[in-house]
């Protein structure tokens, strides 16, 4: 099951919030360089250097109110 993900990303003084449902947090991570690709206009190279080499970022694991009254059904 896919889990949603919130990655926060300070480019240059703007911070840009994305939601993503990904299985693991390495699988979000390259889906918000991808996001971020589109709406800055910059390669996945370049702002993809930027965030590992000293860009402040943060991607955490969003946990829904409904997760722990999940059931799964039986057969």
């Amino acid at each position: 099951m896919k889990k949603l993900f919130r990655g926060r990303f300070c480019w240059y003084g703007e911070t840009h919030t994305i939601y993503r449902y990904a299985s693991s947090k390495d699988q979000a991570l390259l889906l918000f360089w991808k996001v971020l690709e589109e709406r800055l206009g910059y390669s996945k190279y370049r702002i993809k250097n930027y965030f590992l080499y000293g860009g402040s970022h943060e991607v955490k694991e969003e946990k829904r109110k409904n997760d722990s009254k999940r059931t799964t059904l039986s057969a």
